[in-house]
């Protein structure tokens, strides 16, 4: 609350009524905004359990739903469905593949615009686009799951030492004499894609629900729901291409949501063009710093013990195989749904979960939590990616982190699609520009006037 203090020129000639009017109104004032209901009203991201709620709904109930599977299927249809509970009429995108066939769920919602300068110096009403995207889909099946694990202990149990060599072979050849096959280990896999990408479904439907708050928008706003992610980004890339020449040419931004829940800190990017971008490298991460901006004015950090940080890496590599090498900062290493954006010169904003503090590209990994250490740090494409692994970990007493994430990752960026295009004004903003023109010119007139009646008037 911003502090008043009057200062008034003279202290006589005010009556007593006058200065006790001041007082009781100013008291009043003091009462109102510190009542207790206010502030809990006023706290940002205040979401409750919504988006939570739902990504734990949609692992439990769509668990193994690779591209193109049943359960994707399955997966698209609840999402469909939530969208349509919020009040929207999603469209329905199929697109297929040598694989199968998949869906992206699209939501558009109409902002007011902004008017943008013309070529000609001339001001005109436009409607840019900020798309909001994620993808449902996970990364295995079952079987896939299966796979993966015993892979994973075939190679663990690789010894180099060659007496150990010999001594399981030697095991091995006494199971096969006895059974007359050797035995294979079977696995119990819980695997359910919480943290890819069910907490970044979670997020986008909170976006979705608190976006029709915001009355005074002036973005077009496209939130998607990707199918297919996992292959190549397969929705992605056929929503991108579905748009008009005209619709991509007008995306200032694209914000991507992914694995937000198992890993160490909440990390925001841009994208590998920004970093061959030949003289327009802020305008590529213009978007980044404002998300870095919105999470610090709004104090989340304070109430929520959350923040937005960005990858501060030192390290020098050929990150986007040019042959040359580049500060690896403000990027990230993992690519996502924000891909084909990216290839395309859109400015992308990737919110992931992850670990960044290492002395070496390698050794980055989600996590350096100790209870998740099965897979050297990795959760994501990893079988530790559950509710029934993640939860007991992350999720206490004190604290759901999940939907500490989902809200805060929501508000931030809702807050920064609100916040305004770099390229344009509200109509608000435009029509006090015309009035200071306006007054400019009055201005101008007028000493222009006072000048010749000078230059006139008697000597």
């Amino acid at each position: 609350m911003k502090r008043m203090r009057f200062v008034p020129d003279k202290i006589f000639g005010r009556t007593v009524s006058m200065i006790l009017a001041v007082v009781i109104a100013l008291s009043s004032s003091v009462l109102l905004s510190g009542c207790g209901e206010d502030e809990e009203k006023d706290l940002p991201a205040d979401y409750g359990t919504y988006g939570a709620d739902i990504a734990r709904q949609l692992a439990k109930e769509y668990p193994f739903r690779k591209a193109y599977s049943s359960s994707e299927a399955g997966a698209g249809a609840f999402i469909e469905e939530e969208m349509k509970k919020l009040g929207y009429t999603p469209e329905v995108q199929t697109f297929s593949s040598s694989s199968g066939t998949s869906h992206n769920y699209v939501v558009k919602i109409p902002g007011k615009g902004f008017y943008m300068q013309e070529k000609n110096g001339s001001y005109s009403l436009q409607h840019p686009l900020a798309i909001v995207g994620a993808h449902y889909d996970s990364s295995f099946d079952l079987k896939g799951a299966k796979a993966f694990i015993a892979a994973r202990e075939s190679a663990e149990n690789t010894e180099t030492n060659d007496k150990k060599k010999d001594k399981k072979k030697k095991k091995k050849n006494k199971e096969t004499e006895e059974t007359g096959e050797t035995t294979v280990p079977e696995y119990k896999i819980s695997y359910d894609g919480l943290s890819d990408n069910a907490s970044g479904i979670g997020c986008l439907l909170t976006a979705l629900a608190h976006a029709k708050e915001y009355k005074n928008m002036g973005y077009d706003i496209i939130f998607v729901a990707f199918g297919a992610g996992n292959d190549n980004f397969a929705g992605a890339e056929y929503f991108l291409r579905s748009l008009t020449k005209e619709q991509q040419d007008s995306i200032e931004v694209m914000y991507c949501i992914d694995s937000i829940y198992a890993g160490s800190k909440v990390y925001a990017s841009a994208g590998l063009s920004s970093v061959a971008s030949k003289g327009n490298k802020y305008d590529l991460r213009r978007k980044l710093y404002k998300t870095y901006d919105i999470c610090y004015r709004n104090t989340l950090y304070s109430n929520y013990k959350f923040d937005i940080c960005y990858n501060e890496s030192d390290i020098y590599a050929d990150i986007d195989g040019d042959g040359r090498e580049d500060l690896f900062a403000e990027i990230s290493s993992n690519k996502s749904d924000y891909v084909p954006f990216d290839n395309a010169k859109i400015p992308v904003v990737y919110i992931e979960s992850y670990d960044y503090n290492f002395d070496s590209i390698d050794e980055m990994k989600d996590t350096k939590n100790l209870n998740l250490k099965d897979f050297d740090g990795m959760v994501r494409g990893t079988p530790l990616d559950s509710a029934e692994l993640l939860d007991p970990v992350l999720h206490t007493e004190e604290q759901d982190l999940l939907q500490i994430r989902v809200n805060c990752i929501a508000f931030v960026i809702i807050e920064t699609i609100n916040d305004g295009s770099s390229n344009g004004m509200t109509e608000s903003e435009y029509k006090t520009f015309l009035d200071n023109q306006k007054r400019g010119a009055e201005i101008v007139e007028s000493q222009s006037d006072a000048s010749k009646a000078k230059s006139t008037g008697p000597s």
